[in-house]
């Protein structure tokens, strides 16, 4: 006659309940720039949330079921579970280790995908995550912990949600109008702002177009010439080295493009607005300041700009 079992089966907690009575550890938080296509199976000891920065491509895992990743998508990786990546470059991924105290729940034994959700706070939280301090106190332990947790927590949620679709033509044109402003003055040509956002140009220079209605072209110039004009007015720099630190190809590039959309020359435009400053700081203070001149709203005479008296 066998004996009775003494044991009982054990039912494994759900996750919300998982986390009123256990925290889990943070132990890692870090960023990767990709720079190889493929990353070979690997684990890790911890679980691991990873957040895709930039790029798309897929996890694959030992039975050869393969996981879609797209940008600002995350994925949910058990402790100890091999998995290899493959991404389209150029990439970037920010990764959280942390440590689950047992009874993990079942769902978080099996890898998760939350598809991209359109949350500022949520990607913030994230950045907050991946730069610890190099040294943390007990205090800060305590707040990288329930920090993580309360992120797990949100992506689970977020995971049992239908997918949200991105309107993947305005993440690109964001992350090409970041890029232009950042670096406008050292762009050699616009087919290096497709290659940062990851696209071929003609398809960005679509994109750009629909967007913002205005071409990428365009909107580089712009920042150029008001760049350009900042520094004809409140500098003493040669037009030649003006040219230069806008990222113009030389001076007679600039001169051209600069008349063609301000109507004048360079040294005209300075001259012109040298001579406005020069008669506003010369004139003498008034005793009152219900004294003062009023603010000229009429442009310059010598931008030849005409303008209408109203009647």
């Amino acid at each position: 006659m066998h004996k009775a079992s003494s044991g009982m089966k054990f039912k494994k907690p759900d996750v919300e309940s998982y986390l009123k009575t256990h925290r889990p550890v943070f132990v890692q938080g870090f960023r990767h720039d990709i720079t190889q296509a493929v990353w070979p199976f690997h684990n890790h000891h911890e679980f691991e949330i990873v957040f895709f920065t930039r790029g798309r491509g897929a996890i694959t895992f030992p039975d050869g079921t393969k996981l879609k990743i797209e940008p600002e998508g995350f994925s949910l990786v058990p402790s100890y579970l091999p998995h290899q990546t493959t991404l389209e470059l150029p990439a970037e991924t920010a990764a959280i280790l942390i440590k689950l105290p047992e009874p993990v729940p079942a769902l978080l034994e099996r890898v998760t995908y939350v598809h991209p959700h359109k949350d500022p706070h949520l990607v913030a939280e994230v950045m907050y995550l991946t730069a610890p301090p190099p040294d943390m106190g007990p205090l800060q332990q305590i707040e990288f912990d329930l920090r993580s947790a309360s992120l797990l927590a949100k992506l689970v949620r977020l995971s049992n949600q239908p997918e949200t679709k991105l309107d993947e033509g305005a993440l690109y044109v964001g992350m090409a109008h970041d890029y232009v402003q950042r670096h406008f003055t050292k762009i050699r040509n616009l087919e290096e702002i497709a290659d940062h956002v990851g696209v071929s140009y003609h398809h960005l220079r679509h994109m750009f177009k629909k967007h913002r209605e205005m071409s990428l072209k365009q909107f580089l110039a712009n920042l150029r010439i008001n760049h350009a004009k900042q520094l004809l007015m409140l500098s003493r720099m040669m037009v030649k080295e003006i040219a230069e630190a806008c990222g113009f190809e030389n001076e007679r590039h600039f001169s051209m493009y600069f008349k063609k959309c301000e109507g004048v020359s360079p040294e005209a435009y300075r001259k012109c607005h040298a001579k406005q400053y020069a008669a506003n700081f010369d004139r003498k203070p008034r005793s009152t300041p219900e004294q003062a001149a009023p603010i000229s709203q009429t442009p310059p005479a010598c931008l030849g700009i005409k303008t209408r008296r109203r009647p």
